[in-house]
Protein backbone atom coordinates (compact mmCIF):
# COMPACT_ATOMS: atom_id res chain seq x y z
CA UNK A 1 0.00 0.00 0.00
CA UNK A 2 1.53 3.44 -0.99
CA UNK A 3 1.34 6.27 1.91
CA UNK A 4 0.56 9.64 0.72
CA UNK A 5 1.73 13.29 2.22
CA UNK A 6 -0.66 14.81 0.16
CA UNK A 7 0.06 18.82 -0.38
CA UNK A 8 -2.74 21.20 -1.00
CA UNK A 9 -1.58 24.56 -2.18
CA UNK A 10 -3.58 27.31 -1.14
CA UNK A 11 -2.72 31.12 -1.17
CA UNK A 12 -4.38 33.18 1.52
CA UNK A 13 -2.98 36.60 0.48
CA UNK A 14 -2.23 38.62 -2.47
CA UNK A 15 0.42 38.19 -4.50
CA UNK A 16 2.11 41.43 -3.29
CA UNK A 17 2.31 39.62 0.20
CA UNK A 18 4.58 36.92 -0.45
CA UNK A 19 7.53 39.63 -0.84
CA UNK A 20 6.10 40.99 2.62
CA UNK A 21 9.26 41.44 5.18
CA UNK A 22 9.02 38.17 7.44
CA UNK A 23 8.38 38.02 10.75
CA UNK A 24 10.86 37.21 14.27
CA UNK A 25 9.66 34.32 15.61
CA UNK A 26 8.17 34.25 18.92
CA UNK A 27 9.11 31.99 21.27
CA UNK A 28 7.58 28.43 20.97
CA UNK A 29 5.29 28.98 24.47
CA UNK A 30 4.02 32.06 22.55
CA UNK A 31 3.02 30.06 19.86
CA UNK A 32 1.22 27.55 21.90
CA UNK A 33 -0.69 29.69 23.28
CA UNK A 34 -2.08 31.24 20.09
CA UNK A 35 -2.46 28.20 18.84
CA UNK A 36 -5.00 27.03 22.06
CA UNK A 37 -6.91 29.65 21.30
CA UNK A 38 -7.43 29.24 17.76
CA UNK A 39 -8.15 25.58 18.46
CA UNK A 40 -10.76 26.42 21.25
CA UNK A 41 -12.72 28.54 18.84
CA UNK A 42 -12.30 26.11 15.78
CA UNK A 43 -14.28 23.60 17.87
CA UNK A 44 -16.71 25.74 18.87
CA UNK A 45 -17.31 26.35 14.95
CA UNK A 46 -16.79 22.24 14.98
CA UNK A 47 -19.76 21.99 17.44
CA UNK A 48 -21.72 24.26 15.57
CA UNK A 49 -21.37 22.89 12.14
CA UNK A 50 -21.88 19.37 13.68
CA UNK A 51 -25.27 19.55 15.25
CA UNK A 52 -27.01 21.21 12.99
CA UNK A 53 -25.69 18.85 10.56
CA UNK A 54 -26.71 16.36 12.68
CA UNK A 55 -30.07 17.70 13.34
CA UNK A 56 -31.05 18.97 9.45
CA UNK A 57 -30.37 15.13 8.43
CA UNK A 58 -32.76 13.97 11.73
CA UNK A 59 -35.50 16.47 10.26
CA UNK A 60 -35.90 14.85 6.95
CA UNK A 61 -35.25 11.62 8.60
CA UNK A 62 -38.44 12.01 10.76
CA UNK A 63 -40.38 12.70 7.66
CA UNK A 64 -40.56 16.63 7.87
CA UNK A 65 -40.21 18.57 4.86
CA UNK A 66 -39.19 21.99 3.82
CA UNK A 67 -42.17 23.74 3.12
CA UNK A 68 -42.18 23.41 7.18
CA UNK A 69 -39.47 25.52 7.72
CA UNK A 70 -39.61 29.23 8.45
CA UNK A 71 -35.99 29.10 9.64
CA UNK A 72 -33.33 27.37 11.82
CA UNK A 73 -31.23 28.83 14.80
CA UNK A 74 -28.01 26.95 16.39
CA UNK A 75 -26.89 28.39 19.67
CA UNK A 76 -24.88 27.32 22.92
CA UNK A 77 -25.93 28.57 26.13
CA UNK A 78 -25.74 27.22 30.05
CA UNK A 79 -23.56 24.03 28.62
CA UNK A 80 -25.73 23.12 26.05
CA UNK A 81 -25.46 23.08 22.34
CA UNK A 82 -29.12 23.67 20.65
CA UNK A 83 -30.29 22.93 17.37
CA UNK A 84 -34.02 23.67 15.93
CA UNK A 85 -36.23 24.46 12.92
CA UNK A 86 -38.93 26.03 13.44
CA UNK A 87 -42.40 26.51 11.57
CA UNK A 88 -43.15 29.04 8.70
CA UNK A 89 -44.70 31.73 11.07
CA UNK A 90 -41.00 31.64 13.50
CA UNK A 91 -43.35 30.88 16.27
CA UNK A 92 -42.60 27.65 17.20
CA UNK A 93 -39.69 24.73 17.75
CA UNK A 94 -41.14 21.84 15.18
CA UNK A 95 -37.76 19.89 15.69
CA UNK A 96 -34.55 19.74 17.47
CA UNK A 97 -31.49 18.37 18.88
CA UNK A 98 -29.83 19.36 22.22
CA UNK A 99 -26.42 18.22 23.21
CA UNK A 100 -25.58 19.09 27.06
CA UNK A 101 -21.91 19.16 27.44
CA UNK A 102 -21.30 18.80 31.12
CA UNK A 103 -23.61 15.17 30.79
CA UNK A 104 -22.70 14.59 27.49
CA UNK A 105 -26.09 13.58 26.16
CA UNK A 106 -28.08 14.52 23.39
CA UNK A 107 -31.90 14.81 23.36
CA UNK A 108 -33.85 14.83 20.05
CA UNK A 109 -37.36 16.49 20.75
CA UNK A 110 -39.33 15.98 17.38
CA UNK A 111 -42.27 18.10 18.75
CA UNK A 112 -43.92 21.51 18.55
CA UNK A 113 -43.14 23.68 21.27
CA UNK A 114 -43.25 27.76 21.57
CA UNK A 115 -39.99 29.46 21.02
CA UNK A 116 -38.55 31.37 24.22
CA UNK A 117 -38.05 35.19 23.92
CA UNK A 118 -34.07 34.62 23.96
CA UNK A 119 -34.95 32.28 20.23
CA UNK A 120 -36.99 34.93 18.54
CA UNK A 121 -34.08 37.33 19.33
CA UNK A 122 -31.50 35.05 17.96
CA UNK A 123 -33.04 34.38 15.01
CA UNK A 124 -33.76 38.65 14.25
CA UNK A 125 -30.35 38.57 15.07
CA UNK A 126 -28.68 35.85 12.89
CA UNK A 127 -30.56 37.50 9.83
CA UNK A 128 -29.02 40.78 10.56
CA UNK A 129 -25.65 39.93 10.98
CA UNK A 130 -25.99 38.28 7.92
CA UNK A 131 -26.99 40.85 6.12
CA UNK A 132 -25.28 43.46 7.20
CA UNK A 133 -21.77 41.42 7.24
CA UNK A 134 -22.46 40.41 3.87
CA UNK A 135 -23.98 43.43 2.60
CA UNK A 136 -21.15 45.34 4.10
CA UNK A 137 -18.56 43.31 2.62
CA UNK A 138 -19.87 42.00 -0.43
CA UNK A 139 -17.10 43.03 -2.63
CA UNK A 140 -14.79 41.19 -0.60
CA UNK A 141 -16.21 37.54 -0.56
CA UNK A 142 -15.90 35.36 -3.29
CA UNK A 143 -19.32 33.71 -4.78
CA UNK A 144 -20.15 30.15 -4.40
CA UNK A 145 -19.95 27.86 -7.46
CA UNK A 146 -23.21 25.92 -7.71
CA UNK A 147 -21.19 22.54 -7.88
CA UNK A 148 -19.87 22.79 -4.47
CA UNK A 149 -22.99 24.06 -2.44
CA UNK A 150 -23.16 27.01 -0.10
CA UNK A 151 -21.86 29.05 2.56
CA UNK A 152 -22.44 27.44 6.18
CA UNK A 153 -23.24 30.57 8.91
CA UNK A 154 -21.87 30.08 12.48
CA UNK A 155 -22.49 32.44 14.88
CA UNK A 156 -19.74 32.84 17.52
CA UNK A 157 -19.96 34.86 20.95
CA UNK A 158 -16.00 35.79 21.47
CA UNK A 159 -16.59 37.74 24.46
CA UNK A 160 -18.83 40.01 26.27
CA UNK A 161 -18.06 42.37 23.54
CA UNK A 162 -17.55 40.47 20.39
CA UNK A 163 -19.92 38.39 18.42
CA UNK A 164 -18.13 36.69 15.18
CA UNK A 165 -19.86 35.42 11.96
CA UNK A 166 -18.32 32.95 9.96
CA UNK A 167 -19.10 32.01 6.87
CA UNK A 168 -17.70 28.51 5.49
CA UNK A 169 -17.47 27.05 1.96
CA UNK A 170 -20.30 23.94 1.97
CA UNK A 171 -19.29 20.97 0.09
CA UNK A 172 -22.23 18.61 -1.90
CA UNK A 173 -20.02 16.05 -2.67
CA UNK A 174 -17.26 13.72 -0.61
CA UNK A 175 -14.14 15.83 -0.20
CA UNK A 176 -12.70 18.51 2.04
CA UNK A 177 -13.35 22.20 1.34
CA UNK A 178 -10.56 24.36 2.11
CA UNK A 179 -10.48 28.05 1.67
CA UNK A 180 -13.14 30.81 0.91
CA UNK A 181 -13.73 30.77 4.16
CA UNK A 182 -14.32 34.33 6.10
CA UNK A 183 -15.59 35.91 9.32
CA UNK A 184 -17.00 39.12 10.44
CA UNK A 185 -16.65 40.33 13.77
CA UNK A 186 -19.81 42.75 15.65
CA UNK A 187 -19.84 44.89 18.74
CA UNK A 188 -22.93 44.77 20.83
CA UNK A 189 -24.51 47.17 18.44
CA UNK A 190 -24.18 44.56 15.91
CA UNK A 191 -22.15 47.17 13.91
CA UNK A 192 -19.54 45.20 11.75
CA UNK A 193 -16.04 45.92 13.23
CA UNK A 194 -14.02 43.43 11.28
CA UNK A 195 -13.43 41.41 8.09
CA UNK A 196 -10.84 38.40 7.88
CA UNK A 197 -10.54 36.70 4.76
CA UNK A 198 -9.01 33.12 5.86
CA UNK A 199 -7.66 31.62 2.53
CA UNK A 200 -7.73 33.61 -0.80
CA UNK A 201 -8.75 30.50 -2.82
CA UNK A 202 -10.88 27.52 -2.47
CA UNK A 203 -9.70 23.87 -3.65
CA UNK A 204 -12.08 20.63 -2.26
CA UNK A 205 -9.67 17.49 -1.86
CA UNK A 206 -10.52 14.14 -2.55
CA UNK A 207 -9.20 11.68 -0.99
CA UNK A 208 -8.04 8.81 -3.90
CA UNK A 209 -10.50 6.13 -5.53
CA UNK A 210 -7.75 3.74 -4.89
CA UNK A 211 -7.45 1.46 -2.14
CA UNK A 212 -4.12 0.91 -2.03
CA UNK A 213 -3.26 4.43 -1.23
CA UNK A 214 -3.46 5.56 2.44
CA UNK A 215 -3.66 9.48 3.07
CA UNK A 216 -1.43 9.97 6.17
CA UNK A 217 -1.94 13.43 6.30
CA UNK A 218 -2.81 16.49 4.68
CA UNK A 219 -0.13 19.65 4.23
CA UNK A 220 -1.42 23.14 2.81
CA UNK A 221 0.83 26.40 3.54
CA UNK A 222 -0.03 29.33 5.04
CA UNK A 223 1.85 32.83 3.60
CA UNK A 224 2.68 35.66 6.14
CA UNK A 225 -0.53 37.45 5.90
CA UNK A 226 -1.95 34.49 7.55
CA UNK A 227 0.57 33.00 9.43
CA UNK A 228 -0.93 30.52 12.18
CA UNK A 229 -3.34 27.44 11.50
CA UNK A 230 -7.05 28.96 11.34
CA UNK A 231 -10.27 28.17 13.28
CA UNK A 232 -11.76 27.50 10.08
CA UNK A 233 -8.48 24.93 9.36
CA UNK A 234 -9.47 22.75 12.48
CA UNK A 235 -13.43 22.74 12.26
CA UNK A 236 -13.14 21.73 8.70
CA UNK A 237 -10.81 18.78 9.46
CA UNK A 238 -13.20 17.72 12.47
CA UNK A 239 -16.18 18.00 10.50
CA UNK A 240 -15.05 16.50 7.10
CA UNK A 241 -11.18 14.94 7.63
CA UNK A 242 -12.04 13.28 10.93
CA UNK A 243 -15.58 12.44 10.90
CA UNK A 244 -16.22 11.21 7.44
CA UNK A 245 -12.52 10.32 6.28
CA UNK A 246 -10.67 9.40 9.31
CA UNK A 247 -7.83 11.44 9.37
CA UNK A 248 -5.71 11.64 12.70
CA UNK A 249 -3.83 15.03 12.01
CA UNK A 250 -3.12 17.80 9.18
CA UNK A 251 -0.96 19.99 8.92
CA UNK A 252 -0.21 23.57 8.31
CA UNK A 253 3.22 25.14 6.71
CA UNK A 254 3.77 28.73 7.48
CA UNK A 255 6.59 30.69 5.87
CA UNK A 256 5.88 33.38 7.75
CA UNK A 257 8.42 33.30 9.98
CA UNK A 258 12.33 33.48 10.07
CA UNK A 259 12.26 30.27 9.97
CA UNK A 260 9.07 27.81 8.90
CA UNK A 261 6.77 27.07 10.99
CA UNK A 262 4.87 23.80 11.30
CA UNK A 263 1.91 23.69 13.34
CA UNK A 264 0.12 19.88 13.53
CA UNK A 265 -3.12 19.20 15.06
CA UNK A 266 -3.31 15.98 15.95
CA UNK A 267 -6.89 14.81 16.95
CA UNK A 268 -7.37 12.47 20.06
CA UNK A 269 -9.39 12.51 23.07
CA UNK A 270 -8.14 15.44 24.20
CA UNK A 271 -7.36 17.21 20.74
CA UNK A 272 -3.45 18.49 20.87
CA UNK A 273 -1.95 20.80 18.51
CA UNK A 274 2.21 20.97 18.49
CA UNK A 275 4.43 23.66 17.04
CA UNK A 276 8.13 23.06 15.84
CA UNK A 277 10.49 25.47 14.16
CA UNK A 278 11.56 22.48 11.72
CA UNK A 279 10.31 22.36 7.61
CA UNK A 280 9.63 18.53 8.24
CA UNK A 281 11.04 15.87 10.42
Amino acid sequence: MKRLFLFIGIILLALSSTFAQKKKLPPLNQLAMINDSIIAEGHQIYFSEKIAWITTDSLFAHKHTENEIGASLTYFEDSVWVSLFTDKAVENSIFEIRWDFKQEKDTLIDAVRPLTDNEKAFIVRKNKLIQTGIGTYRDSINGINPQYGHFNVDIIKINDKVTRLYLLQGINFEAIPFGNDYSIDFDNNDNPICFRRYHRSFLPFEFPKDKNKEVLTIIHSHLPDNPYITPTDICNFLLYGRDLFGQTSFIVLSTAFEGHIKFMYMDSQKSIATVTDELFE
